[in-house]
């Protein structure tokens, strides 16, 4: 059975198509927890898309913002007739929400995935159960799950970060062809920590005065395609 948070989830993913860039940015608490943020900002498909397809919204500037508790909350009924298995993973994306932002006057458009999780299991977990609902979907010609899957290990003084290829990029040949709409874009990461970074094993990581956080800049085409290259591991001062 559908439930309504599958069409929202996967309106969220087809955004991504159209979109130019991600910025990943993650702090990363002393007590485990971890704050989340995945951003898709569409903003220069705005400025090149024609100005009579978007004539019918000018002026208009649209904020809001949708919790999956509360989603999940409102569809527990069509939930509950899930396998066990099924409902502990779409459980998991409690502590997820959505926020859109659109600007027609400055071309502004972004869809940002964002929640607090209370260790990097549970983030984990998150988006596995976001994985979920993708595959449930199962409809032919609509496969969206072509964005790279990841892991997180953080155990206060040291993050590992797993990357790898969704089973969508190996065989659907609609998913690899939509990496071609990500060509010159960016995935940007920001990484911020309680203590001073003492290694980073990546080449072109710049660390703040600070000491503190890291940023790395990768070809967004890239990271979908071979999202291993963005593997990394950060050692911090003990």
């Amino acid at each position: 059975m559908k439930i309504f948070i599958l069409s929202l989830l996967f309106s969220f993913l087809s955004l991504i198509v159209i979109s130019c860039s991600i910025a990943e940015e993650i702090t990363f608490h002393p007590d485990g927890r971890i704050k989340y943020s995945y951003t898709i900002d569409g903003s220069n498909f705005m400025q090149m898309a024609p100005t009579s397809s978007s004539s019918a919204f000018k002026g208009m500037t649209k904020d809001s913002t949708i919790s999956f508790s509360d989603l999940l909350e409102m569809q527990k009924d069509s939930i509950s007739k899930l396998p066990l298995k099924e409902q502990k993973k779409i459980v998991a994306l409690k502590p997820l929400s959505i926020t859109m932002h659109q600007d027609e006057d400055k071309q502004e458009f972004f869809i940002r995935l964002h929640g607090m999780f209370t260790n990097s299991k549970a983030l984990n977990e998150a988006l596995e159960g976001l994985q979920t609902l993708n595959s449930a979907k199962n409809t032919p010609g609509e496969n969206t799950e072509f964005m790279a899957k990841s892991t997180y290990d953080w155990n206060t003084s040291r993050l590992v970060k797993t990357s790898y290829v969704s089973n969508a990029m190996k065989t659907d040949s609609l998913a690899q062809n939509l990496t071609q709409m990500f060509t010159g874009g960016k995935y940007q990461v920001l990484y911020k920590f309680p203590k001073k970074i003492k290694h980073v094993n990546h080449p072109e990581a710049i660390i703040s005065a600070d000491r503190k956080s890291v940023s790395i800049e990768y070809d967004a085409q890239e990271y979908l395609i071979s999202p291993e290259k963005t593997n990394l591991i950060i050692e911090l001062e003990q």
